[in-house]
């Protein structure tokens, strides 16, 4: 296998001509061809326009990483600012890539091995594999040596680290997001998207709907009205766009904490010399029981931890969750015009404080490490950086602590433009 340089990519276009080799490479051309080949074969029994291929496909991961370099190359290694959830399966994909290829060239993997190859081929088994790969890798590049005990059936942990006299027992769990809020994106995209809607369409579910097509007819009588409407199910509220944007347009996006899931489509280019934007549209789903259902997910996994961790009696015992699905401000590729403002972030301080609290109750772990990816790119679509952060709590640790004030200070002498500005930015925080 040949290893990636990654000191020397210096271009868009180094970092997907190499991870498309990097690809072939771990998987080979013959496998990913047929995967490919399931994956044209579902996406093409429905028009782009439908939106459909947001859903989770029934084929291997690595096909649809593959198809993606594959278009990222046709659009002159940029993403497609029509549709904004390639961010999210790029940044897994050079997650995945860092860290596999930092195990093999420390010798913890070996791509010659039947173990490792099968799983690596199991498209049920690499969807856990993800995550273990990444908690290895950071292990590995601090120079801890590194064992992964369940992969190869030599035990049920997941990783396991040692330095000097220090040994780490690691359990890497993960947090989804629920299909049923991938289903009510795809109809409400395809149902603007027919309409030539221009709006974001922000649906807050109070329980569970009887179908999806339910909550299509109450974001249609909003559209039609152009007024927020109530449900015993839903709230939903519209906020029109313009159909077509010249100049830079903020969109907002209040109180990301019970935000499930959004998404984002337009068509960008380049008119008479000047960047114009058409049809721009956002769905953005929240449940207003996020954080108890988010809450209860942490709980069963923690829980499956700990009885994993419950089989081995020395050394330092860590649960790693990665909650970059469940959590955090929306990751939106937009068209440069379009420039996000989503308020401040606090369901990860709610989750900090239910995971202190269940450790004080189990006190033979010694840490919860929350761990969330995030990739950014430049207005043009260009990957520059790829963060991954490890929020580590343990029971022994006192908290920090936010103060809240109601009072808004005034600047003395204020002008009402002034003060008209600074209720407008208020307004965008949330």
């Amino acid at each position: 296998m040949v290893f990636i340089d990654w000191q020397s990519i210096k271009s868009p276009q180094m970092l997907v001509e190499l991870l498309e080799k990097f690809l072939l490479g771990v998987f080979g051309e013959e496998f990913l061809r047929e995967e490919v080949k399931k994956l044209e074969q579902y996406v093409s029994k429905s028009r782009p326009e439908s939106f459909e291929y947001l859903r989770p496909l029934g084929v291997h991961r690595a096909a649809q990483w593959y198809k993606l370099v594959e278009n990222l190359k046709n659009r002159g290694y940029t993403f497609d600012l029509s549709f904004s959830a390639e961010i999210e399966e790029f940044m897994n994909f050079t997650i995945f890539a860092l860290s596999l290829d930092n195990l093999v060239q420390h010798n913890v993997l070996s791509l010659g091995n039947p173990i490792v190859r099968g799983a690596l081929h199991d498209k049920n088994r690499f969807e856990s594999l993800l995550y273990e790969v990444l908690v290895s890798a950071n292990y590995v590049l601090n120079g801890f040596e590194v064992k992964m005990p369940d992969l190869f059936n030599e035990g049920r942990i997941d990783v396991f680290a040692r330095e000097g006299a220090t040994k780490v027992y690691c359990e890497c769990k993960k947090l989804r997001r629920r299909e049923l809020y991938v289903d009510i994106a795809i109809k409400v995209l395809s149902e603007i998207s027919q309409r030539k809607v221009s709006a974001v369409i922000d649906i807050e579910l109070f329980k569970k709907p009887k179908s999806v097509d339910d909550i299509v007819k109450i974001v249609e009588k909003a559209v039609d009205e152009g007024k927020a409407v109530k449900s015993e199910e839903a709230y939903i509220q519209v906020t029109m766009l313009p159909e077509l944007i010249e100049d830079v347009f903020r969109v907002s996006i209040p109180k990301p904490e019970n935000v499930e899931y959004a998404v984002a489509a337009a068509h960008a280019g380049i008119f008479d010399g000047v960047l114009k934007v058409k049809e721009p549209k956002m769905v953005v789903i929240r449940d207003s029981n996020k954080p108890r259902e988010v809450e209860k997910q942490l709980r069963d996994r923690l829980r499956e931890a700990l009885e994993q961790l419950s089989t081995v009696s020395d050394g330092r015992k860590v649960v790693y969750v990665d909650v970059t699905e469940v959590i955090g401000k929306p990751v939106l590729q937009l068209p440069e015009l379009i420039k996000l403002s989503p308020g401040p972030e606090i369901l990860a301080s709610y989750l900090e404080e239910k995971v202190r609290g269940w450790l004080i109750n189990h006190l033979d772990i010694d840490s919860v490490v929350l761990t969330q990816s995030k990739l950014y790119t430049d207005e043009f679509g260009n990957p520059f950086a790829l963060v991954v952060e490890n929020h580590v709590i343990a029971a022994y640790i006192a908290p920090g602590w936010t103060m809240i004030t109601r009072v808004v200070p005034i600047p003395q002498g204020a002008t009402p433009e002034i003060l008209t500005n600074l209720a407008l930015e208020l307004s965008k925080k949330g």
